[in-house]
């Protein structure tokens, strides 16, 4: 029941980040929880999302923020 109410909230914040009035602060959300909406949120898999977040684990970002995070990891060559 208390995923449910998370997966609730993220979405409820994805809605007012996509509108046109923008809060003064941000709501932010545990890694955790953005992973388990994450195709939703930020149209990436979960390995995508691992990636883009590895070591992040127990801090808390705004879905803008893990927007950033994401793109910016996505936008790295392949070394090897």
């Amino acid at each position: 029941m208390a995923k449910q109410e998370n997966v609730s909230a993220v979405a409820s914040a994805a809605e007012k980040a996509s509108g046109s009035a923008t809060p003064k602060r941000e709501q932010r959300f545990l890694v955790s929880t953005l992973r388990a909406d994450c195709v939703k949120l930020f149209g990436c898999t979960t390995s995508t999302f691992d990636g883009a977040f590895f070591c992040c684990a127990d801090k808390e970002y705004s879905i803008e923020e893990a927007k950033e995070i994401i793109k910016k990891w996505l936008g790295k060559e392949m070394k090897g």
